[in-house]
């Protein structure tokens, strides 16, 4: 009789601690607990920040911004030169531009394009269709108002609200 009385004990704390990680795990806070435990939420906004240079766009293409460099465009004006990487892995050929928008803002303004990056020889790499499981590097010029603001660059998809942008102090 004692062994009963005891196995019932236990399966009454054993549920009770049970209800109990239940009750933290969905979000409840002890009122005497100072600080909030790390949501999911959070942890998920985190993995984001690491990955915000690349975006995906329904699984088949992929383009992440490399790099934002002071240049001059081809009238001698200041501008920055921003390097692309695009994958195509869908079944039809896609240019960067069929897939992708891109914008340079400079003080919260959007600067203007030049498309191509001159004296590289790729002038047509914005346009240039690639297939199923190529990747191309992608230039794109943009004049810019000064050289000392930071610019933000941001690529986003036509018909979703996925984005990629990264920031970058010129030097």
């Amino acid at each position: 009789m004692l062994k009963k009385i005891t196995a019932i004990l236990m399966v009454i704390l054993m549920v009770g601690s049970l209800a109990a990680c239940g009750t933290k795990e969905a979000g409840g806070t002890p009122e005497n607990q100072t600080t909030p435990p790390t949501s999911a939420n959070s942890s998920t906004t985190e993995n984001k920040k690491e990955t915000s240079d690349t975006v995906t766009y329904k699984g088949d293409f992929k383009a992440k911004i490399i790099d934002c460099v002071l240049s001059k465009d081809d009238e001698g004006n200041d501008a920055v030169t921003v390097k692309y990487e695009f994958t195509n892995n869908s079944s039809e050929a896609k240019s960067f531009n069929e897939v992708f928008s891109d914008v340079v803002y400079q003080n919260g303004i959007e600067q203007s394009s030049d498309n191509f990056y001159p004296g590289k020889g790729d002038w047509d790499s914005y346009y240039k269709s690639i297939k199923d499981g190529a990747t191309i590097t992608v230039y794109k010029q943009y004049p810019i108002s000064n050289t000392t603001n930071p610019v933000e660059v941001t690529i986003n998809t036509f018909d979703t609200n996925d984005k990629a942008s990264k920031e970058f102090t010129l030097k």
